[in-house]
């Protein structure tokens, strides 16, 4: 993995979490409004669990983005510890600044500096104290596929399906593309139009020059034990 972009205006903050002891992940995200979101979901069964949400106060919002000198060192460097292996838990931060480039690592939080270890501790917590929300019926997901492996995907016979060519769904899949990496809400009409289409029919699109996996993801299930939670 390498640097991220950003696609959004103004300030972000993403937080992707994949812990190694379980299966749970968290996804926290913090626009530029203050608005934040947080979601546990197993990742494996693609199923959201429980989702949080809330605005933040004003100096909480100010203090998250103003970042110390030894943070923003830390995130000059894109990766941290060997990825691909089970020896800790994998993150995923982007922050946006503005119309700068957005300043993105992903690794291992265990082999990530002590600053940015801090950072992310505190970016967790602050995402388990948000308020219990409303889960939606389901969620789609959009990540966007790099050129390599969509060359491979295509050597081995993945087709990647236009949105043109699923006009009932079209609109839905063009704005999921349009914010790759986040949970858009879905309802329950809009699930079983996907899960009627089947998988093959809707995972893999492509949006003129760009193409992304999509995953749609179910709400509910067994609740994620305290230990995973933590």
């Amino acid at each position: 993995m390498g640097l991220a972009s950003s696609c959004s205006q103004g300030k972000e903050i993403r937080l992707r979490v994949d812990p190694m002891e379980s299966g749970i992940s968290e996804f926290l995200t913090v626009d530029n409004s203050g608005e934040a979101q947080f979601f546990l979901y197993d990742r494996y069964q693609l199923v959201v669990h429980s989702r949080h949400a809330g605005k933040l106060d004003p100096s909480l919002r100010t203090g998250i983005f103003n970042l110390s000198p030894a943070l923003q060192g830390s995130l000059r460097t894109s990766s941290w510890g060997q990825l691909g292996v089970t020896q800790g838990d994998m993150f995923s931060l982007t922050i946006g600044e503005g119309t700068d480039p957005a300043r993105s690592s992903v690794g291992i939080i265990q082999d990530a500096p002590s600053a940015l270890q801090n950072y992310l501790r505190r970016l967790r917590e602050l995402g388990r104290g948000l308020p219990s929300a409303e889960l939606a019926p389901a969620y789609l997901e959009a990540r966007v596929i790099d050129l390599n492996r969509r060359a491979a995907l295509e050597r081995r016979g993945q087709v990647f399906r236009k949105p043109e060519e699923v006009p009932e769904l079209r609109s839905l899949l063009e704005l999921c593309a349009r914010r790759p990496g986040e949970f858009l809400a879905l309802s329950k009409s809009q699930q079983l139009l996907l899960v009627g289409r089947g998988q093959p029919a809707w995972e893999y699109m492509r949006f003129g020059t760009i193409a992304a996996q999509l995953t749609l993801y179910s709400s509910g299930g067994p609740q994620p034990s305290s230990k995973e939670k933590k």
